[in-house]
């Protein structure tokens, strides 16, 4: 009888993580946010405008 093991290398690999997609609004100010290398951040932030001036 034999038994089907996988390689010892493929024992100890974590699995693969998904990458995530963050938005980031201005309600998130002051937030703590965890990213890792590969996720997708996008910033939306709502400008005001100023004396003819678009502040961001």
């Amino acid at each position: 009888m034999t038994s089907a093991a996988a390689p010892a290398a493929a024992r100890n690999q974590t699995p693969l993580r998904v990458a995530e997609r963050v938005a980031l609004t201005n309600a998130d100010n002051g937030r703590t946010v965890f990213a890792h290398t590969g996720d997708d951040i996008e910033v939306i932030l709502t400008g005001h405008r100023d004396h003819g001036l678009n502040y961001t």
